[in-house]
């Protein structure tokens, strides 16, 4: 898509009066508004279609370990720090301390 100056001044040259290039424009601009309006709402369409027909979005949340319990008393005690005890998880440590986080707030 060609960017707004250059359109104005092919238009410019084509037309040679200011008030008709402005007008010109603002027709284009609110085609194009017209436009993404209409891409947004097929969008939002296709989107609740696939949701209706089970497609699930995102990434899949992970699984705990078995041995997670174990490493979660473990880094309690203060035997493991956090990065330890996620790299013994096979899992990131923001990950291991969200767990910790969400298990604090469901209780």
């Amino acid at each position: 898509m060609f960017q707004e100056s250059t359109l104005e001044k092919q238009i410019s040259a084509i037309v040679g009066d200011e008030t008709k290039t402005q007008t010109i424009l603002a027709l284009i601009r609110q085609e194009r508004e017209k436009e993404k309006a209409v891409f947004y709402q097929k969008q939002a369409q296709g989107i609740a279609q696939a949701r209706a027909n089970g497609v699930v979005f995102g990434r899949k949340k992970l699984v705990r370990p078995e041995n997670y319990n174990s490493i979660k008393v473990m880094y309690q005690k203060k035997e493991l720090s956090a990065r330890q005890a996620a790299k013994e998880l096979g899992i990131g440590h923001s990950t291991f301390l969200r767990w910790l986080r969400e298990e604090e707030l469901s209780k």
